[in-house]
């Protein structure tokens, strides 16, 4: 059982317990990245069925909440361990994402990703475009988050498959225009 995907509401009482807590402490290990939620939050969004557990042999190495809104996936935190940031495990998740698009007859995936992340290569590499940007919170006025879609297909499940002919370290090679920002110009159409 390499990588696997587990909605938390298909988990039994003591390991969605567990699960929570890893959801609660990658929010504040990372809070700078993927922003504060509280595990509350967390807890309404698994009786909503909107959370998703990434495993690598029986270790957590990421999770998802996300909601359908407006006829789209919106992702609103995804987040991957540091020492399992391959793009395996980010791979599994949004193929999970499709699949339940495709369910509920869903367009699109979307999300905001601060620019200064280094997510945005990978968002860009799995084929979600760059299609607008908006100014972070107050606080942080000057960070702009990028807003990246992708349409929910079939064939998705195809290009996203946990077999390749290359090794995993060879599927991405950032070039300088993925460094630059497109655009420095309230939302913004790319």
């Amino acid at each position: 059982m390499p990588v696997q995907v587990i909605a938390t509401h298909q988990m039994l009482p003591n390991e969605l317990d567990d699960a929570l807590k890893f959801c609660g402490s990658a929010s504040k290990l990372d809070a700078h990245k993927v922003g504060w939620i509280p595990l509350a939050a967390y807890t309404g969004a698994t009786k909503q069925r909107r959370v998703l557990i990434c495993y690598n042999n029986g270790d957590k190495v990421g999770f998802c909440l996300w909601r359908h809104s407006f006829g789209d996936l919106a992702i609103y935190q995804i987040w991957v361990r540091p020492d399992a940031r391959l793009i395996l495990h980010g791979r599994a998740i949004v193929h999970e994402l499709n699949t339940i698009g495709l369910e509920r007859r869903a367009r699109l995936i979307r999300l905001w990703c601060a620019e200064d992340l280094t997510a945005n290569l990978f968002w860009r590499q799995i084929g979600f475009e760059e299609i607008g940007w908006r100014h972070g919170p107050k606080r942080t006025s000057t960070r702009r988050h990028l807003l990246w879609t992708q349409k929910i297909r079939p064939s998705l499940l195809e290009l996203h498959t946990e077999s390749s002919d290359q090794p995993e370290e060879l599927l991405y090679t950032p070039s300088h225009r993925d460094l630059v920002p497109q655009d420095n110009s309230a939302i913004h159409i790319a």
